[in-house]
Parts: C-alpha cells; sequence; structure tokens
C-alpha cells in the first residue's frame, strides 16, 4: 500500500485545499484575541485573528500538512506543545501555526473555514 501521507501530497491544489479545510475544522482553528484599548486602528472589543493553529499528536502528519499549506503559498511552523504549570502528558503533542498575516489572510481565502463558529467576523 502508498504512503497516505505521500498520496496527500499528490492530490490537486483544490482537494488539498478541501482536506486542510476539514481538518482544521476538526483540529484546530482561529485564535482571536481582543484589544482592551485603542491601538492603531483596532477598536477596544473588537476581535482580531492572531493565529490559525492546529494540534496533533502525530507530527508526521503535521509535516504532511505544513507541506500541503506551503504548496498553496502558506507559510506554517510546527511547535512542541508545552503548557507551563501543566500536567505532563505520556505523549508529545504539536502545534502548527500560521502566524504572519499575509498567510493567514491567504488561508482565509483559500482555504477559509466550513465551521461559522470558526470564521472570523466583525460580529464576534
Amino acid at each position: 500500500m502508498e504512503d497516505v501521507y505521500e498520496e496527500l501530497l499528490n492530490w490537486s491544489l483544490e482537494e488539498q485545499a478541501k482536506y486542510l479545510r476539514g481538518f482544521f475544522d476538526g483540529e484546530g482553528g482561529p485564535r482571536f484575541y481582543r484589544y482592551r484599548h485603542r491601538k492603531g486602528h483596532h477598536m477596544p472589543g473588537e476581535p482580531h485573528v492572531r493565529a490559525v493553529d492546529v494540534a496533533n499528536s502525530d507530527k508526521r502528519l503535521l509535516n504532511t500538512v505544513q507541506q500541503m499549506l506551503g504548496n498553496l503559498g502558506i507559510k506554517s511552523r510546527i511547535y512542541l506543545d508545552v503548557g507551563k504549570g501543566k500536567r505532563r502528558a505520556t505523549i508529545d503533542s504539536w502545534r502548527l501555526k500560521i502566524l504572519d498575516r499575509e498567510s493567514i489572510v491567504t488561508y482565509a481565502k483559500v482555504v477559509g473555514f466550513t465551521n461559522p463558529e470558526k470564521c472570523p467576523s466583525s460580529s464576534r
């Protein structure tokens, strides 16, 4: 049987975007923050997307997801998920994060979210 991770990379860009949408809907999402005070053009209490991230214990899967994002022109990084003062897990958990503004905008346009609860909007 052919390697599943390699097979994902052979899909068309449209199919890769659909896979990524489903994966991020299920395993991650946008990370919002709110300003307490006015900063530049941002109003207090207005939500802003700071990152799009996903967590998983399968680093090889996240490496494949990172390659798929790269195929779509989206930059991302993988980090070991560590929580200060939290109980130690028996297996490592990894986080893939899309942090730069240009990549977040590209993600929203090319991949997006199916779940309306995860869609960045001015109503949040």
